[in-house]
């Protein structure tokens, strides 16, 4: 029996670590917003764009990955 690597039993802290970085990421970029008005405004815009950025990825890009993964084509499992 294969397992692949998102159906294997996962811990809460593996579960909820990336979507909490990616949420302090985007409070500090707000918070940077407000509070800064210089060259940094490029880094906050980048923080607060970050959520849309991997949202577009697993929408566009992740589901041509995981077809080509799920129907089995040589070379993308692991054994």
């Amino acid at each position: 029996m294969v397992t692949h690597l998102f159906m294997q039993n996962k811990s809460l802290s593996q579960i909820f670590l990336w979507p909490l970085v990616i949420g302090l990421i985007t409070v500090l970029g707000l918070v940077t917003a407000l509070l800064v008005d210089d060259a940094r405004e490029l880094l906050s815009d980048a923080a607060v764009a970050l959520p849309i950025v991997i949202s577009l990825y697993y929408y566009l890009c992740k589901p041509r990955l995981s077809a080509r993964f799920m129907t089995g084509q040589p070379g993308r499992a692991r054994k």
